[in-house]
């Protein structure tokens, strides 16, 4: 089951890679532009502790304030 959810997670940002390359065909940088990205989809990043999240945890979505929460 992990695998398969690895597979997916891969398979989804490399499908939004490949639409913001798409949109922005200015953008010709070897590094993912996560910044323009997130302002793309209009998200905001925040950060959480390891030890406020169950084990394992390090991300989420948290849609009804369209904030992604990156474990530091």
């Amino acid at each position: 089951m992990e695998e398969r959810i690895q597979f997916e997670a891969r398979e989804v940002a490399r499908h939004l890679l490949r639409s913001f390359r798409e949109s922005h065909p200015q953008w010709r940088n070897d590094c993912t532009p996560l910044d323009e990205i997130t302002r793309w989809l209009d998200l905001e990043v925040e950060t959480f502790h390891h030890g406020d999240q169950p084990e394992g945890t390090f991300g989420y979505l948290d849609p009804a304030e369209n904030l992604i929460w990156l474990r530091r």
